[in-house]
């Protein structure tokens, strides 16, 4: 699995540096976006380099580290009904609004709508803003979902949702 996790990672990195490259050389955001299957907004959030207007230097976008395995093993957790140990990394902000029986409440609601989880697909990880986000796709017996989850720049979860996959299409 992490072999994959891996590979993934590089193939990112080289389709990110296609899309700077594709910017180097004249084409839009849009043309970028339309290339690899998302809107134009989507594909600056993915690949752009933007520069801080306040003193001209590149903003960083960095993620932090291993989040696609953080979040599987986040998602693990859940789907085994861990939750004392899917909470415990909340940071304060999450932990005053989403208890371990409301969390249990939320998973047992997408297991009603689409049945148990059958499969995972592979982590697609991004920086927006201070926080790293992670979306995972995945199969259930009678539907298809995604679990996104932001970490902060500690690693502590700030954001947990499960959503359907037009709806996490969308541009956060």
């Amino acid at each position: 699995m992490y072999d994959a996790l891996e590979l993934s990672r590089r193939a990112e990195e080289l389709l990110s540096a296609t899309a700077r490259a594709a910017r180097d050389y004249g084409c839009t955001w849009q043309e970028i976006g339309d290339v690899v299957g998302v809107t134009r907004q989507a594909a600056f959030q993915r690949f752009g380099k933007p520069i801080d207007p306040r003193t001209g230097a590149p903003m960083q976008k960095t993620t932090i580290a291993h989040a696609d395995v953080m979040a599987l093993d986040l998602l693990e957790k859940i789907t085994t009904g861990e939750w004392a140990q899917a909470c415990a990394r909340f940071d304060e902000t999450m932990s005053a609004a989403l208890s371990e029986s409301a969390l249990a409440d939320a998973w047992a609601s997408v297991v009603a709508l689409h049945g148990e989880l059958e499969s995972t697909g592979t982590p697609f990880v991004r920086g927006h803003g201070l926080h790293t986000v992670v979306d995972v796709p995945f199969e259930q017996e009678a539907g298809e979902m995604v679990f996104r989850v932001a970490f902060d720049a500690d690693g502590r979860i700030a954001g947990l949702f499960f959503l359907n996959p037009d709806a996490a299409g969308r541009e956060l």
